[in-house]
């Protein structure tokens, strides 16, 4: 059985890792596994490149960036056009399914799926397959965006006329319907994508992400202090850019050790001298760094899973993160989790203070965490998926 997951942009990203986590673990299975990119800068061993039309893409790429001059109505948006500079790769049609997890801005054109003659998975990473075009429905005017649930209409953060949105949308409607199988990697991605005017309708099964078995570790009972808070771009709005440096302020005279991971803006090193600003970690680094903290803090306004939430929980450190996110349904119920609606980042830090006091999570709850999203699971769950998706295009 070979698979090819198609996924655009660099693999180090979030939703990439996650993809290779997937990846690794089906060949550990004995599934002939391939990764389809866009990313030149990769190495990886089984990856596939496409044979792209440069001068075109490169064009792509220039019209993009003067378009995005007078693009965005609210620079908070997070969007991707569904284009993508033309492929020669006829390796495609040699593989048994096609995965795709992430396709959207300058890697696959609509028309791609059209003439492909093997049947296809699409796996919902966020919500731009349902969306015009958002990959989150961000806050505006103190509101969350639910413009998804009705065809995208009156669109409040980007310019995008009707035809080319109707296009994209009735694309995605038809792309979304001739899937083998639709995946999503939560239950919150689902239930959005559920009430979505794109998705409506169609079948989604649940697969949840897997966790890097390394951060489940069981470990000899450490000395924990201080709080770490980032995420692998700390100036994304969606992962709370917009109030990160008001945390900072309030935390930088706490007299707590704060670690912050992750890109962050040059001058808060300079402007925070009593916090720690220790850059993007290796996994031993970041491992290290929640087995030592009390609590870590995400500042995400949106989460599709929260990999990140996961890992430090597994590594027995307190919660913390805001309402209405993934997260929050993951871990309801358990020990050593907080989560609250954002009103002010001074409330936010009352929040933040409270919960560094308490005491680690209960290891029966890190447990069931650790169980949930093991890596054998979540290979398991997509092998027999792809089995039955073959086994139903030979009857």
């Amino acid at each position: 059985m070979r698979i090819v997951h198609c996924i655009g942009g660099s693999l180090k990203g979030g939703a990439a890792l996650g993809v290779l986590n997937i990846h690794h673990q089906l060949k550990s299975i004995g599934i002939q596994s391939q990764i389809f990119t866009n990313d030149m800068k990769t190495d990886h061993i089984d990856v596939i490149q496409p044979k792209l039309f440069y001068y075109k893409r490169l064009i792509r790429i220039i019209l993009k960036f003067k378009k995005k001059i007078r693009f965005y109505r609210n620079k908070n948006a997070l969007y991707s056009p569904f284009r993508g500079a033309e492929t020669e790769n006829n390796s495609l049609n040699h593989a048994d399914i096609l995965n795709f997890h992430w396709v959207n801005d300058e890697f696959i054109d609509p028309k791609f799926f059209n003439e492909l003659n093997v049947p296809y998975i699409i796996t919902l990473r966020d919500m731009w397959w349902f969306t015009a075009g958002c990959h989150y429905n961000v806050v505006f005017n103190g509101e969350k965006c639910h413009n998804y649930t009705q065809d995208c209409s009156s669109c409040p953060m980007v310019k995008i006329d009707d035809n080319t949105k109707n296009f994209y949308i009735d694309e995605k409607r038809k792309i979304l319907g001739n899937a083998a199988q639709v995946v999503a990697i939560s239950h919150h991605v689902k239930e959005q994508f559920m009430i979505s005017d794109i998705g409506r309708g169609i079948p989604v099964k649940v697969i949840e992400n897997m966790v890097d078995p390394f951060y489940a570790q069981t470990f000899e009972h450490i000395q924990k202090t201080g709080i770490c808070l980032g995420a692998s771009t700390n100036s994304l709005y969606y992962k709370g850019a917009h109030i990160f440096e008001q945390i900072l302020q309030f935390l930088n005279s706490s007299g707590i050790p704060i670690f912050v991971f992750g890109t962050v803006k040059k001058e808060y090193k300079n402007k925070y001298k009593n916090i720690s600003f220790v850059g993007r970690l290796d996994k031993t680094a970041l491992r290290n760094l929640y087995r030592s903290c009390q609590l870590f803090v995400g500042t995400s306004v949106e989460e599709a899973f929260g990999k990140t939430f996961i890992e430090a929980y597994a590594c027995e450190c307190r919660i913390l993160g805001i309402c209405d996110t993934a997260m929050e349904d993951i871990m309801r119920g358990l020990s050593g989790t907080k989560f609250v609606p954002f009103r002010d980042a001074d409330s936010f830090v009352s929040a933040i203070m409270n919960e560094v006091k308490k005491e680690r999570p209960m290891r029966n709850d890190v447990l069931k965490i650790c169980e949930r999203f093991t890596a054998d699971r979540a290979a398991k769950e997509y092998k027999k998926l792809y089995k039955n998706v073959i086994i139903n295009r030979n009857c």
